[in-house]
């Protein structure tokens, strides 16, 4: 079984929804409530104990954190294209 840290990742990449800052639901807030729900849904399949430690505000930092992260890693592909 994957870490939790693993799996939270994996759920989460299948929703750009809350980390792709150009896609036009971005900034619907209760689309993205509903998503976290689904995620900790699964996350509970799977056999993690999520509980009130997954709010809805925790999830917010994540996402934005995970932007900050793509956005900054497609910038440094565009300006050091040649960069390993």
């Amino acid at each position: 079984m994957a870490s939790f840290e693993e799996a939270l990742i994996n759920s989460f990449r299948m929703y750009p929804v809350l980390y792709d800052m150009s896609m036009k639901d971005y900034k619907n807030e209760k689309m993205k409530a509903n998503i976290w729900e689904k995620i900790a849904e699964e996350m509970r399949v799977m056999g993690y104990n999520v509980s009130g430690i997954f709010t809805f505000r925790t999830a917010k930092i994540f996402a934005t954190v995970y932007s900050h992260i793509m956005y900054k890693k497609r910038i440094d592909v565009l300006l050091f294209p040649f960069a390993s």
